[in-house]
């Protein structure tokens, strides 16, 4: 629990130095419900925001997942998915093309087997395509992970993260965002 919270101090404590830049950021709402022989609901939700100046960008995102199904027997509502995730991140500009990264991550996913997932990392990142439409950034460092096991001890692991952001705006309206970490 200490650890969970120190690395969210470190990075939250960083983002205080962002300047008056713009505030960017994104939103999505997804929902899907289907009937017939099984009735199913399905809820995905995610925020992400930006925050960028000559020296520094933060980046922090949440996202819920919420998926349930009814029990053609007894009528209930089961639910079958539920997670949370909740990240920030502070990456100090090298160059143009390269920069250093601190991440702190925390994921809470009730069908896990974990009461929760802290993790904190710091790393080097470099834009290996930079131009005015795409942009592929690669990343790779070391990090720490705090595993809450249900009924258990805490479990600590050292990670490497190796992490995969493409982005091609290919028009004025449309846009394709991978992410592979």
């Amino acid at each position: 629990m200490m650890f969970k919270r120190a690395s969210f101090i470190v990075l939250l404590t960083g983002s205080m130095y962002a300047g008056a830049e713009p505030l960017t950021g994104e939103a999505e709402l997804g929902f899907v419900q289907t009937g017939g022989n099984t009735e199913t609901s399905n809820i995905n939700a995610k925020l992400s925001l930006v925050k960028e100046d000559k020296n520094w960008k933060y980046e922090g995102k949440l996202t819920g997942l919420g998926s349930s199904s009814e029990d053609p027997e007894t009528g209930e509502d089961n639910t079958t998915a539920e997670k949370y995730t909740a990240e920030l991140k502070a990456d100090r500009k090298l160059d143009e093309r390269s920069f250093l990264y601190g991440l702190s991550t925390y994921e809470d996913d009730r069908f896990s087997g974990f009461d929760y997932q802290v993790t904190a990392g710091l790393g080097y990142g470099f834009k290996a395509i930079a131009d005015d439409t795409r942009t592929l950034t690669l990343e790779v460092g070391p990090g720490y992970r705090d595993n809450a096991v249900e009924g258990a001890d805490d479990e600590g692991e050292v990670t490497i993260r190796l992490g995969e952001k493409f982005d091609w705006k290919f028009s004025e309206t449309a846009e394709l965002n991978q992410y592979v970490i």
